[in-house]
C-alpha cells in the first residue's frame, strides 16, 4: 500500500480573497430579460438569437415574475404544431415558481445548487425580489476552475 499525500498549496492573501467569491461577484448584469406581455414567438427568437438557455421575466420595475426556458419554448412550438392556437404571450408559458439566489451566496453553495438541479442559470435577486442579474453554470465553473482546491 502506498501512502501518498499531495503537496498542499500555501494559501496566499490573494487566494484567500478569491475564496470569498459570492454570486454578486460573478453575476451577469446585462442578461437578457423578457416581459410577460411579450409574444412568445418574439421571446423564443430572442432566446435563440442570444444563444441563451432561457431568460428571466420581469415587470416594468425590474421585479422577477418568472423564467422562460428553452424547454418552455419547445412546448410552445409543439402546441402550435398540434393545436394551432392564436398568438400567445410569455406569461402563458413561463415558469412562475423560480429558484433564485441572493448576491451573498457563496460559490460553494452555488456549485451545490448546480449539481442538484439541471439548470444552466439562476436569477440573482435582492431582498425585495428585484432582479440583479443571473449566475450561469459556465461562469461559476470558470471561476472555480481558476481557484486552487485548497482555497475554497
Amino acid at each position: 500500500m502506498v501512502n501518498y499525500t499531495p503537496n498542499l498549496q500555501v494559501a496566499t492573501p490573494e487566494l484567500d480573497e478569491q475564496a470569498r467569491i459570492c454570486a454578486g461577484d460573478i453575476l451577469l448584469k446585462s442578461a437578457l430579460t423578457l416581459t410577460k406581455e411579450m409574444s412568445i414567438s418574439d421571446a423564443c427568437s430572442l432566446i435563440d438569437k442570444h444563444k441563451a438557455s432561457g431568460a428571466p421575466v420581469v415587470d416594468s420595475a425590474g421585479r422577477l415574475l418568472g423564467f422562460l426556458s428553452q424547454k418552455d419554448c419547445l412546448k410552445y412550438i409543439l402546441d402550435m404544431k398540434y393545436y394551432n392556437g392564436g398568438p400567445k404571450r410569455v406569461e402563458d408559458f413561463m415558469s412562475k415558481t423560480v429558484m433564485t439566489v441572493h448576491k451573498e451566496e457563496t460559490i460553494l453553495y452555488l456549485a451545490e445548487l448546480f449539481l442538484k438541479n439541471n439548470y444552466q442559470m439562476y436569477p440573482v435577486v435582492d431582498t425585495e425580489g428585484f432582479l440583479l442579474g443571473v449566475v450561469t453554470r459556465s461562469e461559476l465553473f470558470s471561476r472555480i476552475n481558476k481557484l486552487s482546491q485548497t482555497t475554497w
